[in-house]
């Protein structure tokens, strides 16, 4: 008989690639969504029982006629936006089943293999994304579950796969809820670390704090080895002995602890850009490896490459066998992705939703494209985070040559937030700090509004976690209509 699972929330990115992994481990798989996505599609076609909304039945036919012993309960997990008051939840409970966080469930496969966790405030998709292509062109078959999805080698784009058992398990590891204290990874690294989901922690000492429990680990496991930018190894206050591996990122460079160990350091030398991507040299300790050129712009992407790079040669493989992986890698979806491109305009979906990712995309899409305007759709994704970071958004969304506002993507916002906070007031702040700024109260209302922006050489650059990408798919058919008439 199979083991049965069900996924309350399956359609999220995390939970979808959650399910897509129990398929391959030859679990029954259902579960349940609010609205209809691609996502949901593929799993129906790998076999996944798919429900459209939230009701009790969907868990209690799991019951009828099962055996009454404790091998035949099933798995019953839920996403983190999903509340203890849902229905389905309510049900299991009823049933005497425990309903599981998604995080738990990672939890009990970081159990089974060597994990590497890869962490930080920024850039963890896209660092996930190169520690399993690194492996993958190494030949040793790695386990993943990104929180997007991403073309590895040869295969379609995915978001998680089970991998070969004996290869490691690379999970990009999110802080939200505390989410990332739930594994047990051998090697735990940190791009970086920043205010940010303070909804939960309060202030940035909450964030710190949780990042410092994530690097040490669990007191009934052995600490595990780890991976710090200098930017997060700072901001966490952490010194030499507490780090195995530190990568000089950026500015850090000049800011190496005087006392580090020469063969802890991992750093990039001859850093040069060329066509918006960057190339260099990868020195891990006193080991030179051979020039990168990555498929993928902006200067930060290095600090992402040598985080990798690092984390791969803590769990014993060498990362010189997966550098045609790194150069091959191109990109998670909606993490720079130019949806189109030709002489006289582009189009760029990214998932940026914080002032300093946004400014990063934004260097990025300037090296990638010097000569076009850069118009810049942004949705804000809750209103606690843009009421918190005001003045940076202004700051740093004033740099494009345009910049349309959509209104805030509510999610876990408090009912006075929501009252209070409003895209209007980032548009007002643009225009203080000198730029030029839109607002469109819908996503319908900003497709036109982007379509007035139009002008020869121009990037549209669409930004934000929530469901702002529609206006990229939007942009895309338009622009694509007016070639052909």
């Amino acid at each position: 008989m199979k083991l049965r699972s069900h996924l309350i929330g399956i359609g999220g990115s995390g939970m979808s690639g959650a399910a897509q992994v129990l398929l391959e481990r030859g679990f029954e798989v259902s579960g349940s969504d609010q609205s209809e996505s691609a996502e949901l599609t593929r799993l129906r076609e790998s076999g996944a029982l798919i429900f459209r909304g939230h009701a009790a039945e969907h868990v209690e036919r799991l019951a009828l006629g099962a055996p009454a012993v404790p091998s035949a309960v099933p798995l019953i997990v839920r996403s983190l936006a999903v509340p203890d008051t849902n229905p389905e939840c309510v049900a299991a409970r009823a049933l005497g089943w425990p309903v599981l966080s998604y995080a738990e469930l990672l939890g009990r496969w970081s159990r089974e293999r060597l994990v590497i966790s890869i962490a930080g405030t920024h850039g963890k998709t896209t660092t996930t994304s190169m520690a399993v292509a690194l492996l993958d062109a190494a030949g040793v078959h790695p386990g993943f579950v990104i929180g997007g999805r991403a073309r590895i080698g040869t295969q379609p784009p995915r978001s998680a796969c089970w991998g070969a058992p004996t290869a490691p398990f690379v999970l990009e590891s999110c802080e939200y809820g505390g989410s990332f204290h739930h594994y047990r990874p051998q090697i735990a690294a940190v791009t970086n670390v920043e205010a940010d989901h303070l909804d939960f922690y309060g202030d940035f000492d909450g964030v710190r704090r949780a990042f410092r429990r994530f690097v040490a680990g669990e007191p009934d496991a052995a600490p595990p080895r780890t991976v710090l930018t200098v930017q997060a190894a700072e901001a966490l206050g952490l010194v030499p002995r507490e780090v195995t591996r530190w990568v000089a990122d950026g500015p850090g460079l000049n800011l190496l602890p005087r006392d580090l160990d020469p063969a802890s350091v991992v750093r990039a030398e001859s850093v040069e850009l060329s066509g918006g991507t960057p190339r260099f040299v990868p020195i891990l300790g006193e080991r030179r490896l051979r020039p990168v050129h990555l498929g993928v712009p902006g200067r930060h992407n290095v600090t992402n490459a040598l985080v990798a790079l690092a984390a791969v040669a803590e769990a014993g493989i060498d990362p010189a066998l997966g550098l045609a992986g790194l150069e091959a890698f191109r990109g998670a979806e909606r993490r720079f992705q130019i949806l189109c491109e030709t002489p006289e305009h582009a189009v760029v979906d990214d998932y940026a939703h914080h002032p300093t990712e946004i400014e990063a995309t934004l260097e990025a899409a300037r090296q990638r494209f010097p000569d076009h305007s850069l118009a810049v759709i942004y949705q804000p994704h809750q209103a606690s985070r843009t009421r918190e970071h005001l003045g940076d958004f202004g700051r740093v969304l004033a740099r494009a040559d345009d910049c349309l506002m959509t209104e805030i993507y509510y999610a876990r916002d408090r009912d006075e937030d929501r009252r209070n906070v409003s895209s209007l007031q980032v548009a007002e702040e643009i225009e203080r700090c000198g730029g030029r700024a839109r607002f469109a109260a819908g996503l319908d209302e900003a497709l036109p509004q982007a379509l007035d922006l139009y002008r020869d050489k121009i990037v549209y650059l669409v930004m934000g976690a929530g469901d702002v990408f529609r206006v990229a798919e939007g942009l895309v058919r338009e622009l694509s209509g007016r070639r052909r008439s």
